[in-house]
């Protein structure tokens, strides 16, 4: 700091009352090197103490994604062979056919829901939104797997009743994918 004196002079000049204001006795380039060190352990220490930015993957995501999709692309398969059987199909066997069809697709439309709230429950970054994507994925897991037992109940029934070869084949092909993803759906909605 500058001050004028009486005689309008700067009453600094001299260096010992410089290095007496600095407090320390220290050039300013030794103040500044120490506060850049300082500043780069403050730095250090909040990297090392606060939370990383990262996504929140438990084990088994990767699995189960994996699962929930491969069934997914197979069942789409089945569905348009379903629908195509259906559009060509007499007219008095095309209600059970458009039936079967519906109820697959909202079942499946709920699957794909599944694999949609895994994915954000994986790339969260908070652990606050990666706890309530896991409640809300738990959740609406509970209801898929409630959805997919109607859903292979109804599909029983509908083997039961319809003596199609091929009709029977894709009901048998669209139940097996339903049991199989069953398993992969207990997993999520078993998880917190």
């Amino acid at each position: 700091m500058r001050i004028i004196g009486g005689d309008g002079m700067l009453a600094n000049n001299d260096p010992a009352k410089r290095r007496s204001e600095l407090g320390t006795g220290k050039s300013s380039l030794t103040l500044l090197i120490r506060s850049a060190f300082r500043l780069g352990a403050l730095v250090m220490l909040a990297w090392v103490c606060l939370p990383v930015a990262e996504a929140i993957e438990r084990p088994g995501d990767p699995d189960n994604a994996k699962e929930l999709r491969r069934s997914a692309v197979a069942v789409a398969a089945i569905q348009r062979q379903l629908r195509g059987m259906a559009e060509s199909a007499p007219r008095e066997e095309r209600f059970e056919l458009y039936r079967t069809y519906d109820d697959s697709m909202g079942t499946w439309l709920q699957v794909a829901f599944l694999r949609t709230l895994l994915g954000a429950a994986i790339a969260t970054r908070s652990p606050s939104d990666e706890s309530r994507f896991r409640t809300n994925l738990r959740d609406h897991a509970r209801y898929a797997l409630w959805e997919l037992d109607r859903n292979i109940g109804h599909l029983d029934a509908s083997a039961a009743g319809h003596g199609s070869a091929r009709y029977l084949r894709l009901i048998d092909a669209l139940r097996s994918s339903s049991v199989n993803v069953r398993t992969t759906i207990v997993r999520l909605a078993a998880e917190p």
